[in-house]
């Protein structure tokens, strides 16, 4: 009976394909996900302007590589279902979150289309602070501080930039954009005769108008001097 050896076979392997589909939609898991390379491509721009961010480092999982001149990249083979994907290059951010890496989680099926990564130009602040008198003052910690909206309210987030002032008074800062207000820090008296320098905050209001705020956009270079 050669063709019902046939079918049983059939059946059987049916069976094992339909027992295979169960045991991976039980663990979340589709049944064509496992662990066929792809080949991921992909290109980092400039988020202002568009244009092709040459050398710039992605890492996607255990693996890295540089862009080409034309911003683009290619992991071949790349056998992970689910990866870590961070861009850094200097003179951008990959996120324009306060306190952020920018690092994000990606799994296959994100993977499986081209991707297209955004970089976003830096600002930069500097500024001088000197004392009542126009005389600079060292060693002045200045942080920046971003503004972000929590529920109803405004929040005042540090960045993790702090700058001290130079023998100048000068100090300079980069953030990614957004709006943001400078922050100097108290101060304890040293020495016997010397001022003790107050905290500073500019601008000084907050009330949420265009003008209480520092807008910085990509690329920006704005200079405050602050007393």
């Amino acid at each position: 009976m050669p063709v019902l050896r046939v079918k049983r076979r059939l059946l059987r392997c049916g069976l094992v394909a339909l027992l295979a589909c169960a045991l991976a939609s039980m663990r979340g898991e589709s049944a064509d996900a496992g662990s066929i390379p792809l080949n991921v491509t992909g290109v980092v721009v400039n988020a202002d302007t568009g244009a092709a961010v040459p050398r710039a480092l992605v890492q996607l999982g255990s693996r890295a590589m540089l862009t080409g001149h034309d911003g683009k990249f290619e992991f071949d083979q790349f056998a992970e279902t689910r990866a870590s994907l961070q861009v850094t290059k200097p003179g951008y951010y990959f996120s324009l979150e306060p306190m952020g890496n920018g690092s994000r989680t990606l799994t296959a099926s994100d993977l499986s289309a081209p991707l297209t990564l955004r970089l976003y130009p830096e600002g930069l602040l500097t500024g001088t602070v000197t004392a009542p008198d126009g005389s600079p003052l060292r060693g002045v910690p200045i942080s920046a501080m971003r503004k972000t909206f929590e529920g109803v309210g405004i929040r005042w987030v540090p960045t993790g930039q702090v700058a001290t002032t130079n023998i100048r008074g000068e100090f300079r800062i980069t953030v990614s954009p957004g709006e943001y207000r400078l922050q100097s820090y108290h101060i304890m008296q040293r020495t016997a005769g010397e001022d003790v320098i107050m905290p500073l905050v500019f601008p000084a209001n907050s009330s949420g108008n265009a003008s209480d705020v520092i807008q910085v956009h990509g690329g920006d270079e704005q200079h405050f001097d602050l007393r």
